[in-house]
């Protein structure tokens, strides 16, 4: 009876020692905090976060973000972020939104699949409509270095007149 009892009180100091320890990796404040430092980002909960701790952990909730100087912004986005329990699996990050906007070029209904590992995020695909358009692509993104993206793709049926017009690049009118 001694030794039973004596395995469930180490067994419950050992879990407590683990929550502490993990407590502050699952504050979701604290990652968004951290993330807006490191990325010059403003980030947004619109609703109640739902996080699901089995089979896998995953958080879900509608976001907003923009940055210091609205060269992006992203409304109304759905966001799924979930990783396996195994140490060294990346954090996989699902966005779905209605609208991106890039420096006045606006992209509709977006799909962003990617995922995060050793300060890479590495983006699976990116589907969207673009004006008349369609645009396909995937890339990496470095956090830690000076060029930190590259991004390859195609894209279909898209006006660079329209694209150059919305930017304001270049108006070119009589060139289609």
């Amino acid at each position: 009876m001694r030794k039973i009892f004596s395995l469930i009180v180490v067994t419950a100091i050992i879990l407590i020692l683990i929550f502490i320890a993990i407590k502050d990796n699952f504050n979701l404040n604290k990652i968004i905090i951290d993330l807006e430092k490191q990325t010059d980002l403003k980030i947004t909960l619109n609703n109640e976060s739902k996080w699901n701790y089995y089979p896998l952990i995953k958080f879900n909730n509608n976001i907003t973000i923009n940055d210091n100087a609205n060269f992006l912004v992203i409304n109304n986005a759905d966001i799924d972020i979930s990783k396996n329990y195994w140490p060294t699996s990346p954090i996989k990050i699902n966005l779905t939104t209605p609208s991106i906007n890039v420096e006045g070029i606006q992209l509709r209904n977006a799909i962003i699949k990617s995922s995060y590992k050793n300060k890479n995020i590495f983006i699976e695909k990116i589907s969207s409509k673009l004006i008349e358009g369609n645009i396909n692509a995937q890339g990496k993104i470095n956090i830690e270095n000076e060029m930190p993206f590259k991004v390859n793709g195609s894209f279909k049926n898209l006006s660079l007149n329209v694209i150059m017009n919305q930017a304001k690049i270049a108006k070119w009118d009589r060139v289609n």
